[in-house]
C-alpha cells in the first residue's frame, strides 16, 4: 500500500491546537482523578465513621447486655433467698399459732378445772369445820357417857352400832367424786348409802352388796380404761402417720414448687435472650442494607471513574501513537522529546491512578464480600439459636402448665390430709380433757375405788368385832343383874 505523506507544514499549523487539546485533557484528567480522590476519601471516611458509629454501638449493646444479665441474675438470686425466708419465716409463724392455740385452750382448761376444784374444796372445808363445830358444842361429854371406852370414837361408833347407816368408805367415795369431778363416783356414794340404809338386809349382806357395787364400778371404769387406751393408740398411730404423710406430701410440695419456678426462671431468661437476639437480626440486617448502599455508591463512582481513565490513557497512548509517527517521518525526533515524554507521563500517570482505584476497588469488594459473609453466618447463627429457643419456651410452657396442675392436685391432696389432720388434733388432743388425762382420772378412780374397797374391809371387820363385844357386854350386864 502506497501511503502519500502530508506535508510536514500542515502538521506543524496544527500543533499547536493538538497541544492544546492534550492539556485540556490532561487538566480534565488531574481534575477528575482530584475530585475521584476526593470522593473516594469522602467515601473512605464515612465507611470509616459509619463503622466505628456501628462497632461502638455493638460494644455498649453488649456492655448493656452483660450489664441486664447480671442485674437479673442478682435479683433473680434476692428473689430465691425472699422466697425461702419467706417460705421459712410463715412456716414458724404456723407452727407458733398453732402451738398458742394449743396453750391457751390447755391453759383455759386447767384455769376452769381450778376453780370448780377450789370452789368444791372451800365448799367442803366450810362443811368439815361446820359439822366440827357443831359436834364439838352440842354433844359435849356423851360420847364418854354412852360408849365408855376409848378405843372408839364417837364417829366411829356411829357408823359400827347396830343398824349401821353410814361408812368411812362411802364418805371416801364421795370425796374422791368429788375431788375427780366424777358423777359416776358420787352416784355410786349415794347408792352405797342408801343400801347401809336399808333395814331388809342385814349387815352381812349390806357389807356384801356395797363391796359388789364398787368392784362392778372398778369393772366398769376398768373398761372404759381399756376403751380410752385403744383410742390413745388409734390416735397415736393415727397422728403419726398422717404426719408422716404430711411431711411427704409438704416435700413433694415444695419440690413441685421449686422446679416450677426454675422452670419459670429458664422462661423468662429464654424470652429475654429471644428478644436481644431478635434486636441483634435487626441490627446486622439494618448494617447489611447501610453496607449495600454505600457499596453500591463506590461502585457507580468506581465504574464512571475507571471508564474515564481507560478512555484517557486510549487518547494519550493514541496521541503519542500519532505524534512519533509524524515525528518519525518528519526526521524530527528531537524537537519532539518534551511532548512525548509529557505524554508518556500523562500516559503513566493515568495508568497508575488506574491500577490505584481498581486495587481499592478490589480491596472495597473483598471488604465488602466478607464482612457479607459475617453477617450472613452471625444472622444464621443468631436465627437458630432464636428458633431454638422459642421451641424451648413453647416447651417449657407446656411443662410449666403440667406442672401447675401437678401442683393444684398436690396442694388438694395436701389440703385433705392437713384437714384430717386438724380433726384428729381437735378429737385427740385439743378436746379436754384430752385422752391421757382421761387416763390419768381413770387410773386414780379405779386405785380410789380399791382404797375404797380397802377401807369397806377393815370397817366390816370392825363392825363385826364391834358386835361381838357388844354382845359380849350385854351378856356381863345381864349376869350382874340376875345376881343382884
Amino acid at each position: 500500500m502506497n501511503l502519500t505523506a502530508h506535508d510536514p507544514r500542515v502538521y506543524k499549523s496544527h500543533s499547536g491546537g493538538i497541544l492544546g487539546t492534550l492539556e485540556d485533557l490532561k487538566d480534565k484528567a488531574y481534575q477528575e482523578l482530584e475530585d475521584a480522590r476526593i470522593k473516594e476519601t469522602e467515601a473512605s471516611r464515612n465507611y470509616e465513621k459509619l463503622k466505628l458509629s456501628l462497632t461502638n454501638e455493638m460494644k455498649n449493646s453488649k456492655k448493656q447486655l452483660a450489664e441486664s444479665k447480671r442485674y437479673i441474675a442478682a435479683s433473680k438470686e434476692k428473689k430465691s433467698t425472699a422466697k425461702e425466708d419467706l417460705s421459712v419465716t410463715s412456716k414458724t409463724l404456723n407452727e407458733d399459732m398453732v402451738a398458742l392455740s394449743d396453750i391457751h385452750k390447755d391453759c383455759m382448761t386447767k384455769a376452769t378445772d381450778y376453780e370448780v376444784e377450789s370452789k368444791s374444796r372451800s365448799d367442803e372445808l366450810k362443811a368439815i369445820a361446820t359439822a366440827k363445830k357443831i359436834l364439838v358444842e352440842k354433844t359435849g361429854g356423851a360420847e364418854t357417857s354412852v360408849y365408855g371406852f376409848d378405843q372408839v370414837s364417837f364417829i366411829q361408833v356411829a357408823r359400827t352400832t347396830m343398824g349401821v347407816d353410814h361408812l368411812e368408805a362411802v364418805d371416801y367415795v364421795r370425796s374422791l367424786s368429788r375431788k375427780r369431778h366424777a358423777p359416776l363416783l358420787a352416784q355410786l356414794a349415794n347408792n352405797m348409802a342408801a343400801v347401809m340404809r336399808e333395814n331388809s338386809y342385814s349387815e352381812d349382806d349390806k357389807f356384801a352388796k356395797v363391796k359388789d357395787m364398787i368392784r362392778d364400778m372398778i369393772v366398769k371404769l376398768e373398761a372404759e380404761q381399756k376403751k380410752t387406751a385403744d383410742k390413745i393408740a388409734y390416735c397415736n398411730k393415727e397422728m403419726a402417720e398422717t404426719k408422716a404423710s404430711e411431711k411427704e406430701i409438704k416435700d413433694q410440695l415444695d419440690a413441685v414448687t421449686t422446679e416450677l419456678d426454675q422452670m419459670t426462671s429458664r422462661s423468662e431468661k429464654l424470652t429475654e435472650d429471644v428478644a436481644m437476639l431478635e434486636t441483634a437480626l435487626k441490627d446486622i440486617q439494618a448494617s447489611q442494607v447501610e453496607m449495600d448502599k454505600l457499596r453500591k455508591e463506590e461502585k457507580t463512582v468506581y465504574t464512571k471513574q475507571r471508564a474515564d481513565l481507560e478512555q484517557g490513557v486510549e487518547g494519550v497512548k493514541l496521541a503519542l501513537q500519532v505524534l512519533k509517527e509524524y515525528y518519525e517521518k518528519a526526521g524530527e525526533s528531537g524537537s519532539a522529546t518534551g511532548i512525548i515524554e509529557m505524554l508518556e507521563l500523562v500516559e503513566s500517570d493515568f495508568s497508575k491512578s488506574l491500577a490505584e482505584i481498581i486495587s481499592v476497588e478490589e480491596s472495597a469488594a473483598a471488604t465488602y464480600e466478607s464482612e457479607t459473609k459475617e453477617n450472613a453466618v452471625e444472622k444464621a447463627t443468631k436465627a437458630g439459636d432464636s428458633k431454638f429457643k422459642s421451641k424451648e419456651i413453647v416447651r417449657l410452657a407446656d411443662s410449666i402448665s403440667g406442672r401447675k396442675s401437678d401442683l393444684t392436685g398436690i396442694k388438694d391432696q395436701h389440703k385433705a390430709v392437713m384437714d384430717y389432720l386438724s380433726k384428729l388434733k381437735e378429737d385427740c388432743v385439743v378436746k379436754a380433757p384430752s385422752y391421757a388425762e382421761k387416763k390419768a382420772k381413770r387410773d386414780a378412780e379405779i386405785a380410789g375405788l380399791k382404797e375404797a374397797q380397802r377401807i369397806l374391809e377393815e370397817e366390816a371387820a370392825f363392825v363385826q368385832r364391834k358386835i361381838t363385844s357388844s354382845q359380849h357386854l350385854r351378856g356381863n350386864t345381864f349376869s350382874l343383874k340376875a345376881e343382884d
